[in-house]
Formats: structure tokens, sequence, C-alpha cells
């Protein structure tokens, strides 16, 4: 609305015979083109400011199908539930790409604070909650948002829970139903 609005303010009084309402028009032309003058450093930081949530949004999904696409997630994923995600905004995609049902997959978000779960797998992002990115902390995070608080359980592995074999720069399966490999036993040298 706010476009067709700016559209005719600078190009309807052309449309107007010569006279009053002619001349009202073209100031109102003016008008708008200060208006544009004045609100293009913001508009400009807010289109790069879009760009860099989409670009990152963009990575953590299409790095999330990586890693869901990896054999040796997928076996695991099939085998140990539920899957805690850190937000609500991988359900769909886990969910997609599984092949799971909802009560398979639950987002951290939807669980109390005071209660992680204690079984099954933990889906867990780096760059989320307090860990981003100084360039996109500016675009999420209000200046006054205190980023020394300590990570939620929802960005942080778990006691009891094993890294799955398949993660990536920006995400790491953890689960109750893998057991880390005992560590080699040394032999005495001589």
């Amino acid at each position: 609305l706010a476009s067709v609005g700016l559209a005719v303010a600078l190009a309807g009084w052309t449309r107007l015979q010569p006279g009053r309402a002619r001349k009202l028009a073209v100031g109102l032309a003016l008008a708008a083109i200060a208006v544009i003058g004045w609100k293009a450093p913001k508009f400009h930081k807010d289109y790069h400011r879009l760009g860099l949530v989409t670009d990152y949004v963009n990575a953590q999904h299409s790095k999330l199908k990586a890693l869901l696409d990896d054999p040796r997630v997928r076996a695991n994923l099939r085998s140990c539930h539920p899957l805690t995600t850190p937000t609500h905004n991988a359900v769909p995609i886990v969910r997609l790409v599984t092949g799971l049902s909802r009560p398979e997959v639950k987002p951290s978000t939807a669980q109390r604070k005071d209660s992680p779960p204690t079984q099954g797998d933990q889906l867990i992002a780096k760059h989320l909650s307090t860990d981003r990115p100084p360039k996109l902390t500016q675009a999420f995070t209000a200046p006054s948002s205190d980023l020394s608080t300590p990570r939620p359980w929802t960005s942080r592995r778990l006691p009891g829970f094993f890294i799955v074999p398949g993660g990536n720069a920006r995400w790491k399966l953890y689960s109750t139903c893998v057991r880390p490999r005992p560590a080699a036993a040394s032999s005495p040298r001589r």
C-alpha cells in the first residue's frame, strides 16, 4: 500500500492539468523524494541485515540437511528416540528429511527449561542462541542484550549424550544410544 501511495505521489502529477492541483501534486512528489532520501540509509541497513539473516538461515538449513543425509546419522535417528532439536525452526526440516513422526521430534522450546532430556538424541547447532558470529549478533539482538550469560542446555551437550559420527561445522548430533569407543590400551615400551 505504501508503494502504491509513493508511486501516485511521484508520478500522479503528470496526469493532472496545469493549475493549482498540479502544483500541489508536484509539491507532494518533491516531499516524497525528500522522505526517500532521508530514509535511504535506514532502508539500506535493513536490507543488509535481511541479507545477513537470509545467508545465516540458508547455511544453517543446508548444513542441517547434509547432517541428516549422512547414513550414520540416519541409522542412529531410526533407532533412538526422541530427537530434541535446539529450536522449533528445525523440526519441519528434520521431519521432512528423515520421515520421523511428530512424537519422535521435539523442540527444546516445548520442554521445561529445568528438565532437559535424559534419553534419545540431541541436535546441537553452532552459532545458535548466544553463539552467533559478531556480524549476526548485531542483526539478531538489541544493543542492550547481554551476551555474557551462560549457554542454556539447548545449545550444549548434556551429560550421558555422546557424539554420533557424521557431524559438520554447524550441526552435531549427540545420543544416549551411542557409547564412546574405549581408549586403546597402550602397550608398554621396551
